[in-house]
């Protein structure tokens, strides 16, 4: 994201924690200015006074399909102080504008609003406080709801790294019955996404409002047994998988909500294409 935003000729701040791994961030040189934040209110406070930004891309969260009772503090800290932090920082500073994060697990069964997890509540909670900073300080606000992402260096363990190590060794994966239908959308698609939510917001005239809300998806949704058949289809892998020896989860999605898509902003990525361009980049 911060690429993105560096490659289109915007002055780019990355907010770290002191512990944060910055090893992404170094192809990007001295193209981006680093802050460490250390948790406060007024160090939050003082990274807006110096930083005179325009807008905000709000990314970061502490994202669980299901939690500990150790975790719920955690996930209250990353998914709604931090971000409130940041929304105090932008109306002490009179920032313009701020793009937030969602997930489409907010909408289990395909409902307007039924939280899938806890994760999943707090980020609906977050969007919420925009209200208020919105009508109260003006600011500009939309937020971005995430269908699953996918593309190089994704230091996840999620779908296509476990396809990638059993073709590599040969192990078998237990799944489930793979019916459930998910829409994955490519990291750079994603990112230009976030670029156009800003411009749509920097275009607004002042005074806020209320903040809206967007679908980001990549239009082609297919069934788990499918894309792990696109995926051995377009890199050759042998793959063996034991369909239906693990159960679904508890409030599994079985179907991906729809919402309304971001004006102006189109998914470029087919799934084949995108495997393609992530295996080659490993």
């Amino acid at each position: 994201m911060a690429k993105a935003f560096a490659d289109q000729g915007h002055a780019v701040t990355t907010l770290v924690r002191p512990s944060s791994n910055l090893d992404r961030l170094f192809e990007l040189e001295n193209r981006v200015r680093v802050e460490v934040h250390d948790g406060s209110m007024d160090n939050m406070l003082a990274v807006f006074d110096r930083g005179g930004f325009d807008g905000v891309a709000h990314l970061a969260a502490m994202a669980l399909y299901s939690h500990t009772p150790q975790q719920a503090c955690g996930l209250m800290e990353s998914n709604i102080l931090l971000g409130t932090r940041l929304l105090e920082g932008a109306a002490s500073a009179g920032t313009a504008w701020f793009v937030d994060t969602g997930t489409y697990w907010e909408h289990y069964r395909g409902e307007a609003y039924n939280p899938v997890c806890l994760y999943a509540a707090t980020k609906r909670a977050f969007h919420d406080l925009l209200h208020f900073y919105c009508d109260a300080h003006g600011l500009k606000a939309t937020t971005l709801v995430l269908h699953d992402t996918y593309g190089p260096a994704d230091p996840r363990p999620k779908l296509f790294s476990l396809l990638k190590k059993i073709a590599q060794t040969g192990e078998s994966l237990d799944m489930t019955a793979g019916e459930q239908i998910i829409d994955l959308v490519y990291i750079e698609d994603v990112a230009h996404a976030y670029i156009q939510a800003a411009e749509l917001l920097a275009a607004q005239p002042a005074g806020g409002g209320r903040p809206t809300r967007y679908a980001i998806r990549g239009g082609n949704p297919i069934s788990l047994q499918e894309l792990v058949r696109v995926y051995a289809q377009t890199t050759g892998a042998t793959l063996n998988i034991n369909w239906g020896a693990k159960p679904y989860r508890e409030r599994e999605v079985m179907a991906p909500w729809g919402g309304e898509p971001l004006p102006g902003w189109t998914p470029g990525t087919s799934l084949q294409r995108g495997i393609a361009l992530m295996e080659k980049a490993r």
